[in-house]
C-alpha cells in the first residue's frame, strides 16, 4: 500500500507564521472530523510569543488546504510562558491538550530557560485554558519533556518513563504512583539496536481498545 501526502498548510498561510509552523497535535472526531494543533511562531527568534492555533476540517477538505483556523487565546498562563509540543486528547468528552510550557527564556542563545515542564490544558471554544501543572510526586529535572497523558474509563494517567515503567494516576487535585518498574526494554533495544540512546516518548494513541506508544 502506498502512502500519499498532502500538504495542508504551508509557511505563511496563517497569520504571524513567517517563522514557521510546528509539531501539529492530531486528533480525529467521528469518521471524517480532524481536529489540529500546531505552534505558529511569528518569526524565527522562538519567544513566549508564538500562538497556538486551532485548525479544523474534514479529511477531503483538509486534503484540499481548506479548513477553519482559530488563534487560541491564553488563560491562566504565567505571562512569560512559552507553549509548545501540543499533544491532543478526549477526557471526558473535553478537548484537553497535554504540552511543554517554557519560562525564563527570552529566545537568545545565550538565555537558559529557569523551567521547561510539560502541563495539561483545556481547550475551550477559542481559549486554552491552563489546568494542570503535572505535579507529580518525583524527583525532577529543570527540563522534563515528553510526558504522556491519556485518559482510560474516566479517569487521567501520566506515563513518566518507558523503562522503569512509571505511571501515575490523577486522584482527586494530585497525581499518585500506580505502577513502577523494571521491564528490561532498554537492554532489549540496546542488543537489537547497538549503538542506540535513550527511549523517548513522542505520541500515544488509542485504537481498537489498546494503547500504541511512538
Amino acid at each position: 500500500m502506498e502512502a500519499v501526502k498532502y500538504r495542508i498548510i504551508s509557511l505563511g498561510d496563517l497569520a504571524k507564521s513567517n517563522g514557521g509552523i510546528y509539531n501539529a497535535g492530531a486528533i480525529g472526531f467521528y469518521e471524517s472530523k480532524r481536529i489540529l494543533l500546531p505552534r505558529v511562531e511569528k518569526d524565527y527568534m522562538f519567544t513566549n510569543d508564538v500562538d497556538a492555533v486551532l485548525i479544523a476540517g474534514d479529511v477531503e477538505d483538509l486534503k484540499k488546504g481548506k479548513y477553519v483556523s482559530t488563534v487560541l487565546t491564553r488563560v491562566g498562563f504565567p505571562s512569560d510562558a512559552r507553549i509548545e509540543d501540543f499533544r491532543l486528547f478526549i477526557h471526558n468528552d473535553q478537548l484537553y491538550a497535554s504540552h511543554t510550557m517554557v519560562l525564563g527564556w527570552n529566545g537568545s542563545s545565550t538565555s537558559t530557560p529557569k523551567l521547561i515542564t510539560p502541563v495539561i490544558s483545556k481547550i475551550v471554544d477559542d481559549k486554552i485554558i491552563l489546568f494542570d501543572y503535572l505535579s507529580i510526586p518525583i524527583k525532577r529535572q529543570n527540563t522534563e519533556k515528553n510526558w504522556m497523558i491519556f485518559s482510560w474509563n474516566g479517569d487521567l494517567y501520566c506515563l513518566y518513563s518507558l523503562d522503569p515503567l512509571i505511571i501515575f494516576k490523577h486522584i482527586g487535585f494530585s497525581w499518585h504512583p500506580i505502577k513502577e518498574e523494571e521491564n528490561g526494554l532498554i537492554e532489549m533495544v540496546h542488543s537489537r539496536l547497538p549503538g542506540s540512546g535513550y527511549l523517548s516518548l513522542s505520541a500515544i494513541t488509542h485504537w481498537r481498545d489498546e494503547f500504541m506508544l511512538g
